[in-house]
């Protein structure tokens, strides 16, 4: 849906090859994540029992890349989505593993 919504504005032919050049680009760039990282994220994921951790771990998945994601503010960010329950999670996300 991404590269049909990034397509759709290109009006010339250059602007159509240009956008489709870069998309590819970018998409062999991911081959090593794709190798690597990938199975080590789903094994991860896979492993979490409840579904309300792993929203969590999707979610961190909307930040970008070199983002610091600061603890507290995921924290309200989640409960602000409804992912977590602010009275009875919010103890629970002050602990040292999160």
């Amino acid at each position: 849906m991404a590269y049909q919504e990034t397509m759709s504005s290109r009006k010339t032919i250059q602007e159509w090859s240009h956008a489709h050049d870069v998309l590819t680009s970018f998409a062999a760039d991911f081959s090593c994540i794709q190798d690597k990282i990938l199975p080590i994220l789903k094994f991860c994921y896979d492993s979490l029992k409840d579904e309300k951790f792993r929203k969590c771990l999707q979610y961190c998945a909307l930040f970008p890349e070199d983002y610091e994601i600061e603890k507290e503010e995921l924290v309200e960010y989640w409960i602000c989505e409804g992912i977590i329950d602010g009275n009875k999670d919010r103890d629970a996300a002050k602990e040292p593993w999160l």
